[in-house]
């Protein structure tokens, strides 16, 4: 949530009414969150819980590269396949590991706050 960070006016209300305003529109959003010196920067998808998927997450990647790789992923799960634990996705240069979280609640506030927890 960056944008609540940069606009002083903007309240999590506004801003989590405008993330259900632009899934109404889209089957998935993706949300970016800022890394600090000490944590690494991350991105994950919000929606694919209301198509009964688990959400995606990529860590340590710049907010457009993540973005790229999460819209690819998030396209394939929702048309041709679920993705496991364990399973490799490959997009371009980068092949990662599908792995389950913990506690996602913990992370992917935008998605805990519009579709709770899992």
């Amino acid at each position: 949530m960056c944008e609540l960070r940069n606009d002083p006016n903007l309240t999590s209300e506004t801003y989590i009414g405008g993330s259900r305003d632009r899934l109404r529109q889209r089957r998935f959003l993706v949300q970016s969150v800022g890394g600090s010196r000490d944590t690494a920067e991350f991105s994950y998808t919000v929606g694919l819980t209301a198509h009964g998927l688990p959400e995606l997450t990529v860590m340590g990647r710049r907010h457009d590269e993540a973005a790229k790789l999460l819209t690819i992923w998030g396209e394939y799960v929702l048309d041709r396949s679920r993705v496991l634990p364990g399973e490799t996705l490959e997009a371009g240069p980068f092949v990662l590991e599908a792995v389950e979280v913990d506690r996602p609640g913990d992370h992917l506030c935008v998605a805990e706050e519009l579709f709770g927890s899992a």
